[in-house]
């Protein structure tokens, strides 16, 4: 993947995610972004693992440029079964077999429930301030 500042697109079905990535490693992590925030967040943070790991940060869905097309999420949230679909996807685009996951807050919900319905391609997972250790209706179904 390249590391230049332009971001990335990667699409599924009607799911569009905006990326991007930075690092030279062998080792991958997925960064999640806390809510109303932006993959940006991860680029300075991440510098001293640049060596060791690429960082592939991610703009969460309805944030950035990452959206679900035509589709309101209070009225038709995303089904678990398309977004550990997606996920897979994703990760079989970037190459990888197994990834660690860094999540801060809204990012760290995404990032415990994307353990829970992948856990085979995932090597760790880091959370900061995960948000989301309650249920709520509008997150799953």
């Amino acid at each position: 993947m390249n590391t230049k500042d332009s971001n990335k697109f990667f699409h599924k079905d009607d799911f569009r995610m905006e990326y991007n990535s930075w690092g030279e490693g062998t080792r991958k992590i997925l960064a999640l972004h806390g809510f109303g925030r932006n993959l940006n967040d991860f680029r300075e943070f991440t510098a001293p693992l640049k060596k060791e790991f690429t960082i592939y940060a991610v703009n969460i869905f309805y944030h950035g440029q990452s959206k679900i097309i035509e589709r309101n999420p209070e009225k038709d949230p995303i089904k678990t079964g398309e977004f550990a679909s997606f996920f897979e996807a994703f990760f079989d685009h970037l190459e990888c077999e197994k990834i660690y996951i860094m999540g801060y807050s809204l990012g760290g919900r995404l990032g415990m429930k994307i353990t829970e319905l992948i856990p085979e391609r995932i090597e760790a997972i880091f959370l900061f301030a995960p948000d989301g250790l309650t249920k709520n209706r509008l997150f799953f179904r």
